[in-house]
């Protein structure tokens, strides 16, 4: 579960990414190689990249107990994804490579994927914060998404109500909480189908950045 604070597991995983660039340098020989020399770039640009939009995230608060599954967090997924590969990539290549030219198809795909996670970078300020989350409209709007996740969760706790009631009520005169269970059980299964009308039909805004394929 997230933290309410600022140490929450999406913002963790960009810090993370940005550590894991920037601890890849210290394994870059102290040369000038054209290959050294753009590996040194792109994860210094890397790392600066994770930790901008890390600091993005905080523009939204409810992002800190958004669930960790949630669909809303994909490209920050998708960022941290590229920065892994392209790391892993970079180690195997500049101590076999003379440098980055387009006879070395790895460096084609270390240079796709760092464009790749530049245009992600700079979607998460877009697509990852809500800005209209201190809103009373937007803050409802995103209660009640979360409720509606749920929903079959209240289906169930409706049908175990009625499980639990039936013994009881099969007396000629049934305790008057046996009547207030039922109207509860009722109840919570309206409030079901209707979260799960909710859920099915109303999604939320884009969420992810459309990747460039170069």
């Amino acid at each position: 579960m997230n933290s309410p604070t600022g140490n929450f597991s999406a913002r963790r995983t960009l810090l993370r990414a940005a550590v894991h660039s920037e601890r890849a340098l210290a394994w870059l020989p102290d040369d000038h190689t054209a290959a050294h020399h753009r590996a040194r770039d792109i994860l210094t640009g890397l790392a600066q990249h994770c930790r901008t939009a890390a600091d993005a995230l905080l523009t939204d608060p409810t992002l800190a107990t958004e669930p960790d599954w949630s669909a809303r967090f994909r490209t920050v997924t998708q960022l941290a994804d590229h920065a892994r590969d392209i790391v892993a990539l970079l180690r195997g290549t500049v101590f076999s490579t003379p440098g980055p030219d387009h006879h070395d198809q790895r460096w084609d795909e270390i240079e796709t994927l760092y464009q790749q996670a530049r245009h992600l970078a700079a979607a998460i300020p877009e697509v990852v914060p809500r800005h209209d989350h201190n809103t009373i409209p937007g803050s409802q709007a995103i209660s009640l998404a979360r409720l509606a996740i749920h929903h079959a969760a209240l289906s169930g706790a409706a049908a175990t109500i009625r499980h639990a009631l039936v013994a009881a009520a099969a007396l000629p005169y049934p305790d008057p909480r046996v009547t207030q269970l039922t109207a509860l059980a009722r109840q919570l299964d309206r409030h079901a189908i209707d979260l799960h009308t909710h859920h099915h039909t109303h999604r939320e805004p884009r969420t992810t950045a459309a990747i460039p394929t170069r």
